[in-house]
């Protein structure tokens, strides 16, 4: 259960805030935005469609632990990022036999996820869900993004160790470098 989001970036040259502070009951003790929706050029998402919703990284988290509990990626989870309410639906996709390389450090199986973006409600009024399609065979589809999960670590933690996506600005891969077990004093 998250206790406090906090975000700041800037986007073409603007200034983007986003506050929540929790209150442990599926709502929020505060919750602020810059800019505004208005401003921004989006609908506010009304507090009955953030209720029991979970930030990002808490969403991202949730899905690891269903893994890690399940052995399956399947299960949706409500976020809302302070600006926008949409669902992370995730799947199973097969396994992946990874190989190690100088960019990536894990080898070995490793759980193949598929998670798609839903919208919801509190993006942008023009080209809303743009940022999650891709047009495939001239019809606008939601592409997922792929995670490989594989247990790591004396521990034997469920992790990402392998993330693709495209968006559109450009394809992205993340790869797993290096992990620190504190357990053991040491890395591997």
């Amino acid at each position: 259960q998250p206790v406090l989001h906090e975000q700041t970036s800037n986007f073409q040259g603007k200034d983007r805030s986003v506050f929540l502070e929790y209150d442990g009951h599926g709502g929020f003790l505060d919750r602020r935005v810059v800019p505004d929706p208005h401003e921004d050029h989006r609908d506010e998402v009304p507090a009955d469609m953030t209720r029991d919703t979970l930030d990002i990284v808490s969403a991202v988290l949730a899905g690891l632990r269903t893994v890690d509990r399940t052995g399956s990626c399947a299960g949706r989870v409500p976020v809302f990022d302070g600006r926008r309410r949409f669902d992370l639906v995730y799947s199973d996709d097969g396994h992946e036999n990874l190989e190690a390389s100088d960019v990536a450090s894990y080898q070995g199986d490793a759980i193949r996820c598929a998670i798609r973006v839903e919208p919801v409600a509190g993006f942008w009024r023009k080209n809303q869900t743009k940022f999650f399609t891709r047009k495939v065979g001239g019809e606008d589809e939601i592409v997922p993004i792929e995670v490989d999960v594989a247990r790591v670590g004396t521990a034997g933690v469920e992790v990402p160790v392998r993330v693709e996506s495209t968006s559109p600005f450009g394809s992205l891969v993340l790869n797993l470098q290096h992990v620190h077990d504190a357990s053991s004093g040491g890395g591997g």
